[in-house]
């Protein structure tokens, strides 16, 4: 799984998240600049202040409306609907941000899982063999392993890690280790789109 956007978010670098709002303003006002164009062309568009009222009228508890042209009038809309506005630009280039990263991350780590075993072959100075089961025997073990800790991972938790760590501390541990996949979270979708994105 990838990171959820959060914490990816938290531990960019200190100048990053500055960074990502100016992304997001600079896009949201080439969107305002568009508006603006078909306003001119003659072309109807909403006004902000119905953002703005519309979030208003959530703060009070009321969600939807018939018409929010016709719904009555909040105090300060315009100006709340214009950060509304910019707000979401500047959360949506952080949610940008997130999955590229992930997913350039996701593909670099294809390319050089896979990058020797595609392209010409090359003859090597001495005649290949085959390695000793004592080199084969490591890697193995450690494969195996690691597919009963991903398969059975409440046992893991019950059996190797909670007298570990009991110990560890000198008082009980309780395990809450289990396979969590929930085809229905952001987090899942989100790892989804990544290797997506880097496939």
């Amino acid at each position: 799984m990838t990171s959820p956007p959060l914490p990816l978010l938290l531990s960019l670098p200190p100048g990053a998240l500055g960074h990502i709002a100016l992304i997001g303003i600079g896009a949201t006002a080439i969107l305002d600049l568009w508006l603006m164009a078909l306003r001119r062309a003659g072309v109807p568009t909403q006004p902000m202040a119905w953002i703005g009222r519309w979030v208003g009228h959530m703060a009070r508890g009321r969600f939807a409306h018939t018409s929010i042209g016709q719904a009555p009038a909040v105090p300060g809309e315009a100006v709340l609907g214009w950060l509304v506005h910019y707000a979401v630009g500047i959360a949506f280039a952080a949610l940008l941000v997130v999955i590229a990263g992930n997913a350039l991350l996701a593909v670099v780590g294809l390319v050089v899982a896979l990058k020797p075993f595609l392209g010409p072959e090359i003859d090597t100075p001495k005649a290949p063999h085959e390695a000793s089961p004592s080199l084969v025997a490591g890697p193995l073990v450690l494969a195996l392993l690691g597919l009963v800790t991903g398969i059975a991972t409440g046992w893991f938790g019950g059996i190797i890690l909670t007298p570990a760590a009991s110990a560890a501390l000198g008082s009980p541990v309780e395990s809450h280790l289990a396979i969590s996949i929930d085809p229905l979270s952001l987090v899942f979708w989100l790892s989804v789109l990544t290797w997506g994105l880097a496939g």
